[in-house]
């Protein structure tokens, strides 16, 4: 583990995790970064100065908060300026956020927090949690004193207290003219970040049946080439479905693609070390969740240690995954939202329920600035939901480092401002995807496929999917 002093705190890191030291623009160090995050000139590493800074200026947090929303990435900044002391996380909190305000502490996850053993949060039915796969939301943990910092909010070290810093004075609407524009930035941003980390780091990239992935490979253009693992899990029959369409869409674009079957891992794995992973991955999520489809399957393992994993979490943005009317007079609502965060999965949430969380949502909603109430459900989405999704489970990961590399404030900031209808109904998606390649709006995704044949149980790589999902589309396409 290695420590280093940060003004009057101390801070402890794993051996392999990124670090860089801040600079303001006259060389004065500020701070650190911890994790991966890419600004507009790009990666962060080394001694990093941000230029137009000065730590001796009262604007100096202003500034710094500007910059900061063209960040992308997986990071947290720790920053000392003379007597005051904050943290920044990124924009969902997916590097994992959390604090105890008495023990003066802040970690990533609820056990490096703290000396004791856990208090059960006492708004949660905790063994109903574990049996249905609940979730720790409204920025609460399994702890009653550990709470999950706002991701964008920064935690003042002197008293442990939270302050929204973004939104600032963005408007979230783009004149449909300008939407050809916006996708162009969109486009040229994703690529920069992709390559910025691709540069330093190994990486591996999955590609599955859906949009997400899809739109984060195109996005990625030439950069793509540099990634050492493009790829697709096969754990289950739809993920079958999956790698024969991940087969499509890299054909398409001219890159390698990899199929990792659980058959070839899963024997390979004894009971005792699936109950000490599983052990190890509760212990650092700070839940008792189950462990994730890729660990309990072993295809894990086909992946290199170490390397830096390219998902595509927030393009999900570009097609409102959240939202499910733009009937604004539905958001008055809130029985419908807080269910979404998946407290307790589908029937298991009831009246009962959303009256314990009401008032911990209609806080959080109170927190937003006027200019944000009508994307009101992205940042729910963003804030809420992410946080206690990829905030535990990415910190929990060891083996790999997570992340989005559309994670950033200006790249959400550009997704909101499309029209929610036109969002809704994937215009970006299609908009994208038309830019980078027109086939790839002709390959249909998994879920377009409702029968087809599963990939051979003998081991064998995507092709024969491939050729049958080749046949399949050009019936679908077509009609």
């Amino acid at each position: 583990m290695n420590h280093r002093a940060v003004g009057r705190h101390h801070l402890y890191t794993g051996q392999s995790v990124h670090l860089a030291n801040l600079l303001d623009g006259k060389g004065q160090a500020i701070g650190v970064v911890i994790g991966i995050a890419v600004d507009r000139t790009g990666l962060i590493e080394g001694d990093w100065t941000i230029p137009g800074i000065d730590a001796d200026l009262p604007d100096f947090f202003d500034r710094f908060e500007a910059y900061i929303r063209d960040v992308a990435g997986r990071y947290t900044f720790v920053l000392t300026i003379g007597t005051e002391e904050r943290v920044y996380g990124d924009p969902v909190g997916m590097n994992g956020l959390v604090y105890h305000r008495g023990a003066a502490r802040v970690a990533s996850s609820l056990h490096l927090c703290l000396d004791r053993e856990v208090r059960e949060h006492p708004l949660y039915d905790h063994a109903r949690m574990e049996k249905t796969g609940g979730k720790y939301s409204l920025l609460h943990t399994r702890d009653a004193e550990v709470r999950r910092v706002n991701p964008n909010f920064y935690l003042d070290l002197d008293n442990f207290h939270e302050t929204r810093f973004w939104p600032r004075d963005e408007v979230f609407h783009h004149d449909p003219a300008d939407y050809s524009r916006v996708v162009d930035e969109i486009m040229s941003t994703t690529r920069h970040v992709v390559g910025a980390i691709a540069d330093r780091f190994t990486c591996a990239m999955p590609v599955s049946g859906g949009r997400d992935s899809r739109l984060l490979v195109a996005m990625s253009g030439d950069q793509a080439t540099k990634i050492e693992q493009i790829y697709t899990h096969i754990t289950n029959y739809s993920t079958r479905k999956d790698a024969g369409v991940a087969a499509l869409v890299t054909q398409e674009l001219g890159l390698p693609h990899e199929v990792h079957s659980w058959r070839d891992f899963a024997k390979k794995q004894t009971p005792d070390e699936l109950a000490e992973m599983l052990k190890e991955f509760r212990v650092s999520a700070g839940t008792k969740a189950a462990l994730p489809n890729e660990l309990q399957s072993g295809v894990f393992n086909a992946l290199t240690d170490g390397a830096v994993m390219l998902r595509g979490h927030q393009t999900d943005l570009l097609r409102a995954v959240f939202v499910v009317t733009t009937d604004k007079k539905r958001w008055k609502n809130f029985f419908w939202q807080v269910r979404k965060l998946g407290i307790l999965p589908g029937k298991d949430f009831d009246a009962v329920q959303f009256a314990h969380f009401l008032p911990d949502y209609e806080a959080w909603l109170k927190t937003l600035p006027r200019n944000a109430l009508n994307k009101q459900i992205d940042f729910m989405f963003l804030e809420l939901y992410y946080s206690s999704t990829l905030g535990v489970t990415f910190p929990a990961l060891s083996r790999n480092f997570y992340m989005s590399p559309f994670n950033s404030r200006r790249l959400i900031t550009l997704a909101l401002g499309f029209d929610d209808d036109y969002r809704v109904n994937e215009g970006p998606v299609r908009d994208i995807l038309e830019r980078v390649n027109p086939k790839l709006n002709t390959i249909p995704y998994a879920y377009e496929f409702s029968d087809m044949k599963a990939l051979e149980s003998d081991g064998s790589t995507a092709d024969e999917a491939t050729r049958e999902m080749q046949g399949s589309a050009a019936v679908n396409v077509g009609q």
